[in-house]
């Protein structure tokens, strides 16, 4: 009897929580969007990325993997020459093996989406067809993770930047992403859910090395390890299921505001 009472309170207090979370959440879903720009000289992009809610950084390609929010748009833009010493590669002045980066986006990111374009400087074609085959790994699908796009550009021409031609998806990005550069450029394998933007942008209310109390309902707040938290103000709710017999709806009352993981 105290193992299924010990059970029913913990199923209870799962319900509830469930039922924080959406009336915290609201009636539209928000989506935390993050750009990481290496060797970016295009304002015209960086300012359609800003409009779009995407939250801007700058610096390497090996920063890529760290504190990401949980279920993000993940965007990386790298703009610069590559060359090829041994099985690893020079990001201007970074040495990186692509397996390894492709790897960590999967492994270890906790984004929907993992997106890297290569806006190459580089004026022949052989290093494109060495990065190509590496970064199909990137389509792949593995936990929270929901596939991923690599890009690369057909050549270092204007009338072939990636920059471009993400900045014109933005003015309405309601297509795959990868639809817009089947075509024009080159592009890892299709993933198993289209690229697109969902719901709306989130905003973080403070720093990750800082956590404060919420101000309003919904308020957000990202960990350092990327985990995605919902403020949810002190109120009445509803804690139980009209499924079942043991747990049917009763009215709980919450004194105090807490944080609560939005996943």
């Amino acid at each position: 009897m105290t193992c299924q009472r010990q059970l029913l309170i913990h199923f209870l207090g799962f319900v509830l929580s469930l039922v924080v979370v959406g009336l915290c959440l609201g009636d539209e879903p928000s989506q935390f969007r993050r750009a990481r720009l290496v060797g970016n000289t295009s304002i015209e992009l960086q300012s359609a990325l800003k409009k779009r809610g995407f939250l801007i950084s700058k610096g390497t390609l090996a920063d890529c993997t760290l504190n990401t929010p949980h279920h993000a748009f993940n965007l990386i833009y790298y703009r610069g020459r590559v060359e090829q010493d041994g099985d690893k590669w020079n990001f201007s002045g970074e040495e990186i093996v692509i397996g390894d980066l492709v790897d960590d986006l999967q492994q270890d990111n906790i984004a929907r989406f993992n997106v890297i374009l290569f806006d190459l400087l580089n004026g022949d074609d052989d290093v494109r067809k060495f990065l190509r085959s590496p970064l199909n790994g990137l389509a792949s699908r593995g936990g929270t993770n929901r596939g991923g796009l690599a890009v690369i550009n057909k050549s270092a021409s204007e009338e072939d930047s990636l920059a471009n031609m993400l900045t014109s998806w933005m003015l309405d990005p309601k297509t795959d992403l990868r639809s817009l550069f089947s075509n024009s450029a080159y592009v890892s394998v299709e993933p198993v859910e289209p690229i697109v933007l969902h719901g709306i942008p989130a905003s973080a209310i403070s720093p990750a090395n800082r956590l404060i109390k919420g101000g309003s309902t919904g308020d957000q707040w990202i960990a350092p390890d990327g985990m995605n938290f919902i403020w949810c103000p002190p109120g009445k709710y509803t804690m139980g299921d009209n499924a079942f017999i043991d747990s049917q709806p009763v009215a709980v009352t919450i004194d105090k505001g807490f944080w609560i993981s939005k996943f």
